[in-house]
């Protein structure tokens, strides 16, 4: 271990550099490790004992490769090391791997970067007929003056390369560049190896030809460890050794040095860390990726000779499939192959003369018919979900009969950013898992892609990769597709301005020719027009909707959001109006539950708005869900009952007790107000009610909480949104939109700026570049710091961890057969939904809320005064008030007891939005008790003009009718109890940085309330102990201990106290909030009353007496 501690001692930051070759006359296959460490070292002066060499795992660096030992062997006695460590990345690991990060900027550097190399005087018309390199090394064997024209050619493109590299950087510095290995180079270390085995000379580097060379293995045996992601060399130690010198690291640290373990597991179910293991005898019998993770009899991920001939039976038509070989087919495999292909010939054969026998008209499809597609899109923006996540949401989706998965997370880098990237090994065995998990549950899996970010569709090498990319897929299984051209900007580039006639025209064609590629596959195509307020001029006469109508090919099945991005009803007419433009019916993408547009906003009430007679008239629905995966359930569940209660997809008119699709809908309204589901007549459609599959949805939701299953990943802080004002006045009627009205006179309202078009006004994503299909970060209890705790936040206590990993029911609910106050309840999870509902409806309980704290504030003119008389109305409103406080309080207990759930992944997703609520309840509930103290007078405390509130006259309709994307009434129900208190100036009061969930039975709070005389010595000695610049001043005037407090909060507490503030915890006042409403006011006050009051209470100073400079300025007496 202290020559591993010396090692990280000697780490410094890597630079990188890069190197370009001539592939013609210079080489580059042997030692191809070895030069460019060489070529680094000396031209940075770096001349280190030990040396550790991590790489991307290339054919060049594969460490049981026989050229690559060598190449490190003559690396390491060249150098002189003590000891070489070379390492490429096993698979599941590549997230953390430098050499991947470094190879993206190299590429993002070359895009759009053309290469050509200049005409050669003499030759070019003989190299041109010339097929390869091979072919152009035998011509230069008998003319010599072609190399040198030949290097003088590609001279300016190298140097074109060069430029371009070392114009980029990677943590803050720029790239370098350095020659690649001259013949004197490689030559000179060929020397250095034949001095452990001469007969090296003769070149061999495979296996089979070094398990000859009995003193490279005798090398090998003493000074080598060999395993398959790791090859480590060290000096043996001997003075006897004619291949080591003395070390050069001190003699007791060399001695520590050791061969790096292999993994081994625990007796936990977990690996054994580096401590325990370094040191000690391993072998690699435990490499995960010596795992067998299939079945099938060949390599899923490599094409090679061994899967020659290999038959798989399909699954569907029950028909054999011969796996693709690179190779050629010979011999008995080639006979093989042939009668399989004759027996499947057979099968067509006859399948085509029995459609001409029955004299079939329509023409002949061999696809199978497609039923209605319900299932769920994962297309938002933000973190992707993680693997574990997507298997278990396949088998919610199989428990609850929907059939779809369309995998296509905007900010997963290869989906979208960078789509023109493959998939690595490991990401590749990743997303295979993946489609073999939904195979499993019987769930199609369709690959979506976004190429319109950068795509040039009349370039053929961009429409090549986009067929490369979708054909790495289908080797994965994958057997559907989808292309998606949204929220990318509707122009075409210069190149493909020349080449198609519009944007529609170039879409379609890409999309018709990659459809036909692949062979007519399961195929979906979401426009960039997706919805209808995104259509120009509208939709019906939407020239870009009518070409995507009439020249995407009829197999391709069109995605579509509704009337808006997020729509709140859809209805029949629509559908048909839609069906008309794109000759086909629409597939719905439907944004209902999506949140990614606002940070503090969560939805989990049911589906809703959409009739289910609409069903006939769509190809299906694929939901695009909330970006928090475990809080998806309830989304799910009631689209799964939804779109059962019309399975067959039967048009249906009036009939008797039955409404109309347009009363349906109505009916769908009205189910969201303030009355519950027993108000609803029986007359009305009881197929689907979203009331009603709400609460069948929480029952099977509420056993999820007591899953024991664990947060994935480390989610970012929630940022900071602005507060409060919205941009609201082009959806109301402006005529008619005037605050709540108060008793005071010349109050000017006012109205915050109009919108340009807030249709568009849809939010800006922050771009980030995540690796979905990568080894996610496991969430540790470690992280779960209290430190930088904000004002509410959570904190852990010292529950036991028993406590900590409470299952189901305690003890009591055990015995008493009944829930205690310290579990969860299912009506606790309907409150939860009721204070997350939809987007442009809020709960019945949180809207009650509001509408209390409303009259609390629009009435508090009842209790200002001295309140010494009381009242019918001043009754009233403190009962009110007692009300609102208890409403709070329920939000409280229940996130108290929803600390205790088992789930911590269900908790990890919902608490940032839980500790957001009931932030601001809290805040409202201080409010409302400090207006109920009656210390103001009623008009500087209510009468504030400026924000926009849920009263205002206007403003709910505008939210509920859905006339306007749900992103222009920002923040929620949050949001809306915000608005209600005068704090419009102070944006920063409220910061949306929740900490981290605290997983336990209890939890510490800081709850705030005005100020009373009572508090003066807490908060004196609050004073005391930060006044010293956040230290404790308690020595600086020890013998007088509130002479600094009286100097500082004094005046504030005595002469302000209506305005002050304190913060409590469950041990009492622990801060403190000061403040006046007139700064000249507070000190002319002071040096009228307080001043003289505290000249009586401290004596004059002895001015003989020398007073320490930090004494001077708190001293209060005065001439």
């Amino acid at each position: 271990m202290d020559g591993i501690k010396h090692l990280n001692k000697k780490l410094t930051p890597s630079k990188l550099i890069t190197d370009s070759y001539d592939t013609d006359f210079q080489r580059i296959e042997d030692f191809m490790v070895t030069v460019p460490v060489l070529n680094t070292s000396h031209s940075d002066g770096i001349d280190e004992p030990i040396l550790l060499l991590y790489s991307d795992g290339g054919p060049d660096h594969r460490l049981t490769y026989g050229s690559v030992q060598i190449s490190l062997i003559n690396l390491f006695l060249e150098w002189d090391l003590d000891a070489l460590v070379a390492a490429r990345t096993p698979p599941g690991n590549s997230w953390k791997n430098p050499a991947e990060r470094i190879m993206s900027i190299l590429n993002l550097g070359f895009q759009s970067v053309g290469l050509m190399r200049q005409a050669t005087t003499s030759f070019e018309s003989q190299l041109n007929s010339l097929s390869s390199v091979s072919d152009v090394q035998k011509f230069a064997e008998g003319n010599p003056d072609v190399v040198g024209e030949v290097k003088d050619s590609v001279e300016c493109v190298k140097i074109l390369l060069n430029n371009i590299i070392e114009r980029l950087t990677w943590k803050g510095k720029h790239l370098k560049t350095f020659p690649p290995a001259s013949n004197y180079n490689i030559n000179s270390l060929k020397d250095t190896i034949l001095s452990v085995d001469e007969t090296l000379a003769d070149g061999s580097t495979t296996q089979n030809q070094l398990e000859k060379k009995s003193d490279f293995n005798a090398f090998l045996a003493t000074h080598c460890c060999i395993r398959n992601y790791m090859f480590c060399i060290k000096k043996c130690g001997k003075s006897s050794c004619k291949h080591c010198k003395p070390s050069r690291v001190p003699v007791d640290v060399f001695e520590t040095l050791y061969f790096l373990p292999d993994p081994e597991p625990s007796d936990e179910d977990k690996y054994k860390s580096f401590a325990e293991l370094y040191g000690q005898s391993t072998s690699e019998k435990h490499r995960p990726s010596l795992r067998k993770s299939h079945d099938i009899p060949f390599s899923p991920t490599a094409q090679t000779a061994k899967n020659v001939g290999i038959v798989v039976q399909c699954s569907e038509c029950d028909k054999p499939r011969v796996i693709y070989s690179k190779h050629v087919v010979k011999g008995g495999k080639r006979t093989e192959l042939k009668l399989i292909l004759i027996q499947f010939v057979s099968i067509v054969v006859f399948t085509v003369r029995l459609f001409i026998m029955t004299g079939a008209t329509d023409e002949l499809d061999n696809r199978p018919q497609e039923k209605f597609i319900y299932g769920v899109v994962e297309g938002f923006y933000g973190i992707p979900w993680t693997t574990e996540q997507r298997k278990l949401l396949f088998s919610w989706l199989r428990k609850m009969g929907l059939t779809t998965y369309m995998y296509a997370p905007k900010d997963d880098c290869k989906h979208r950013a960078f789509w023109r990237e493959l998939y690595s090994v490991e990401e590749a065995e990743n997303l295979t898992g993946l489609i073999e998990a939904t195979k499993e549950h019987n769930i199609k899996f369709v690959y979506a892609l976004s190429p319109g970010l950068d795509i040039t569709f009349s370039n053929s090498k961009d429409v090549q990769a986009l067929k490369r990319k979708l054909e790495q897929v289908s080797t994965f299984g994958c057997e559907s597709y989808a292309l998606l051209f949204d929220d990318i900007e509707p122009e075409l580039s210069e190149a493909d301005r020349s080449v198609f006639q519009s944007f529609a025209y170039a879409q379609v064609s890409v999309t018709n020719e990659v459809f036909e590629h692949l062979g007519q596959p399961g195929f979906f195509f979401c426009p960039t027009e997706y919805c209808s307020s995104r259509a120009f001029p509208n939709l019906q006469s939407s020239g870009y909707l009518i070409t995507v109508g009439n020249k995407l090919l009829p197999g391709i099945e069109v995605l579509w959001t509704g009337s808006k991005v997020v729509t709140k009803r859809v209805t029949i007419q629509h559908l048909q109006e839609v069906t008309a433009v794109l000759k086909r019916p629409p597939l719905l993408w439907d944004n209902i539950h999506a949140n990614d547009y606002d940070p503090r906003r969560l939805f989990l009430g049911p589906y809703d708005g959409r009739s289910p007679e609409i069903i006939p008239y769509i190809r299906g629905v694929l939901t695009n869900p909330n970006c928090e995966f475990e809080t998806n359930y309830v989304a799910l569940h009631t689209l799964s009952q939804w779109s059962k209660s019309n399975a067959d997809g039967v048009k249906k008119d009036i009939s008797e007790n039955r409404l109309s699709p347009v009363a349906s809908d109505i009916k769908l309204e009205t189910e969201c107000e303030l009355g519950s589901d027993e108000d609803i007549p029986n007359s009305f459609d009881t197929r689907y009610q979203p009331r009603r599959a709400l609460k069948c949805a929480i029952t099977e939701w509420f056993i999820e909480f007591s899953e024991g299953r664990q947060p994935q990943l480390i989610y970012p802080a929630l940022v900071q949104v602005p507060n409060i004002n919205l941009d609201v006045s082009p959806m109301l009627n402006m005529g008619n939109l005037s605050p709540e009205t108060y008793p005071l006179k010349d109050t000017e309202i006012m109205f915050p700026p109009v919108c340009v078009d807030p249709t568009f006004l849809q939010p800006p994503m922050k771009q980030i570049a995540l690796n979905s299909l990568a080894p996610c970060m496991p969430v540790s209890e470690k992280t779960e710091s209290t430190e930088d705790m904000e004002p509410m936040d959570f904190v852990h206590s010292s529950a036991s961890e028993e406590n900590l990993m409470q299952v189901e029911m305690c003890s009591d609910c055990n015995q008493n057969n009944d829930v205690c106050d310290r579990c969860l309840s299912q009506e606790d999870v309907s409150l939860l939904v009721d204070f997350f509902y939809l987007p442009f409806d809020h709960g019945t309980q949180g809207v009650k809320l509001l509408q209390e704290l409303h009259w609390l504030k629009l009435n508090a003119h009842l209790v200002m005064g001295t309140m010494k008389q009381r009242s019918a109305e001043v009754d009233e409103w403190l009962q009110k008030a007692e009300e609102f406080h208890a409403g709070v309080e329920k939000i409280s207990k229940m996130t108290d007891r929803l600390m205790r759930i088992k789930n911590r992944s269900l908790l990890s997703d919902l608490y940032p939005y839980l500790w957001d609520l009931l932030g601001i309840l809290e805040i409202c509930d201080a409010y409302v008790k400090w207006l109920g103290l009656g210390r103001l007078q009623f008009k500087s405390v209510c009468q504030l003009p400026g924000n926009v509130t849920w009263f205002t006259t206007g403003y709910k309709e505008a939210f509920k009718n859905g006339d306007q994307e749900p992103w222009v009434f920002r923040s929620g129900l949050q949001g809306e109890f915000e608005r209600m208190l005068p704090v419009e100036t102070v944006p920063d009061l409220f910061l949306l940085k929740a900490p981290a969930p605290p997983y336990g039975t209890s939890r510490k709070m800081y709850s705030y309330r005005p100020y009373f005389p009572s508090d003066e010595s807490r908060v004196f000695n609050i004073c005391l102990k930060t006044c010293d610049d956040g230290m404790d001043g308690t020595e600086v005037f020890p013998d007088m201990p509130d002479l600094i407090a009286d100097r500082l909060v004094g005046p504030f507490v005595t002469l302000s106290s209506e305005l002050c503030f304190v913060v409590e915890d469950q041990e009492g006042v622990c801060g403190y909030a000061l403040a006046s409403l007139d700064a000249l006011a507070l000190q002319q006050k002071c040096n009228m009353a307080w001043i003289p009051a505290m000249c009586n209470k401290y004596h004059k100073p002895n001015r003989q007496i020398f007073l320490h400079q930090r004494q001077e300025p708190y001293c209060l007496n005065q001439q």
